[in-house]
């Protein structure tokens, strides 16, 4: 009896030291390793163990089975049977003791196990609280809207950039490890974290300077209403000359001042004709304001209808969000649709509004409706930013902005020192004259091939190179598998053994025969460089 004592207090001493009692060494987890604490915690703990052959094997993706092993047991056990787990598998207690959730009647106990399994367990494990704190473009990105914006704003999930939290890869045995272990510190301090302060600052700056290429950027620079009214102006014209209704300008009434039309047709169209006054102009805007002016100016934009919705569901705090119609239905489409800056029902509307707040607005814009412009046929429309900025391409600077969808190896066509982005505008201007010439080569195809191919056109993929006009655009067949060679045998120079797989895109880049001088670019005008399949 006395010795079960003394060897129950040996042990209780060893684990007040930190001891892990039951640790084992893993012959390939140096103690370098970026995870080795966490993983010797939960072998210390016993949740975790090697392979037969000593080996931890942290960089092996993390089975559903093993995964709930590692975290340990539920303190409640599922009443029902799975038909793909007999009481064989060596994992059979721990998954019915998981709180794991099924797919029907199936745990695929052996299936690679999801961020968004880790997030949705965690957040099932805690309580399942209701959670709507994060921006809807973040927990959009989950299976479980409430556990992600829940993942979000707890900070247990922010991903690298604070945006882009790739919940549908698979986890490592060591990032799991490092999960679990970081999840207990973190929901112990209950803290709670905002979008603006999360995502990513190089996010934010090309994201703004894709919508407003040659402005400066700095986070913490506020804006005047005057400027602020340029912006939504030249964010609603879509990269073209910015076109004021002279109907709706009575010119006897404008003071001297920079930004004087652009404050004027702001002030009347959404915050009120009082805000039209020398002295508001150079104040600086909050952020009611500015997220009202933004969305207006994506309206304005017109490449896609934007539903505003109704009336009167804005925020908490935009308590004088009654100005105008559209004031109130702007902010009401921007509340409904999830867009925020920090955690909770509440826009922060008075607060001066700083570029870094103007920029985080952008980012849920454009992924609620698109802020770069497409043409299929003579229909303009919103197409959005990529905003994973770790597969940018190198000379993505060159360019206006990355389109989402557009594989690297389009950006590297461009062989000489030219840069689309001083291109931008004239290509968006003169966009007419390059679907006219698609709409040409679409009949020619269907008339001569029989093959359906739809064009998209981006004018910032659009530039000049040896002195000739390239145009990228995205195709899709629409029929069946096409012969790229027979297809477009009339504009290829060179033969290809391309083909392309029905309603999948792939890209083609035309070259002008000599520099497009016209408002016509004839279907012989042009041929094809270069054909692109993305993998």
């Amino acid at each position: 009896m006395k010795k079960s004592v003394s060897m129950l207090i040996c042990f209780i001493l060893l684990v007040s030291l930190g001891i892990n009692v039951h640790a084992e060494e893993f012959n390939d987890l140096p103690e370098s390793h970026w995870a080795y604490q966490d993983i010797m915690t939960l072998a210390g703990e016993g949740t975790v163990n090697g392979y037969e052959d000593g080996s931890f094997q942290p960089s092996k993706t993390v089975t559903r089975a093993e995964f709930v092993k590692m975290i340990g047991k539920w303190d409640r056990a599922y009443e029902g049977t799975f038909s793909d787990l007999s009481q064989t598998h060596w994992g059979y207690e721990y998954i019915m003791w998981s709180g794991l959730e099924p797919e029907g009647n199936y745990i695929y106990p052996d299936r690679e196990m999801l961020r968004s399994d880790v997030i949705n367990l965690i957040w099932k494990r805690n309580g399942s609280p209701e959670n709507n704190d994060a921006p809807y473009a973040i927990s959009k990105q989950g299976t479980n809207r409430d556990a992600t914006s829940w993942g979000y704003t707890i900070g247990l999930v922010q991903g690298d950039d604070g945006f882009n939290l790739r919940l549908d890869k698979a986890l490592t045995r060591a990032e799991a490890a490092t999960l679990i272990v970081r999840s207990r510190t973190i929901i112990a301090e209950n803290k709670q974290y905002h979008f603006k302060n999360v995502v990513s600052e190089n996010l934010l700056a090309q994201t703004f300077h894709s919508v407003f290429p040659g402005e400066t950027y700095d986070k913490n620079a506020t804006i005047t209403y005057g400027e602020l009214a340029r912006a939504v102006m030249t964010l609603g014209a879509g990269g073209k000359p910015i076109y004021y209704d002279s109907s709706s300008l009575d010119t006897h009434d404008l003071f001297e001042h920079e930004y004087a039309k652009d404050l004027y047709v702001l002030a009347n169209k959404v915050w009120g004709s009082e805000y039209y006054s020398q002295e508001k102009i150079d104040q600086n805007a909050n952020l009611q304001d500015s997220l009202s002016g933004l969305v207006y100016g994506l309206v304005r934009r017109g490449g896609k209808t934007v539903n505003l919705g109704k009336l009167d569901a804005f925020y908490e705090d935009c308590v004088d969000a009654k100005s105008t119609t559209m004031e109130n239905l702007c902010l009401s489409y921007a509340a409904a649709g999830g867009v925020k800056l920090t955690a909770g029902a509440r826009l922060g509307a008075e607060q001066e509004a700083t570029l870094g707040d103007i920029a985080a607005l952008l980012v849920q814009l454009d992924e609620a409706a698109g802020l770069e412009l497409g043409y299929i046929g003579d229909a303009m429309y919103n197409v959005k930013l990529n905003k994973d900025l770790s597969v940018y391409p190198a000379n993505y600077a060159d360019y206006a902005s990355v389109i989402e969808g557009v594989p690297v190896s389009v950006y590297n066509l461009k062989q000489e020192a030219t840069k689309p982005a001083e291109y931008y505008t004239k290509a968006n201007q003169c966009a007419f004259v390059y679907t006219a010439f698609l709409g040409e080569v679409k009949n020619i195809l269907k008339s001569e091939q029989n093959v359906n191919v739809s064009f998209t056109f981006y004018p910032s993929l659009t530039y000049e190179e040896n002195g000739k006009t390239v145009f990228i655009v995205k195709c899709t067949a629409t029929s069946d598998t096409v012969d790229l060679n027979s297809a477009f045998s009339k504009f290829l120079k060179e033969k290809t053994d391309l083909k392309a797989v029905p309603n999948k895109d792939f890209f083609v880049a035309f070259e002008t025969y000599q520099p497009l001088m016209d408002v016509y670019l004839p279907s012989t005008g042009a041929f094809i460089k270069s054909i692109i399949i993305p993998d």
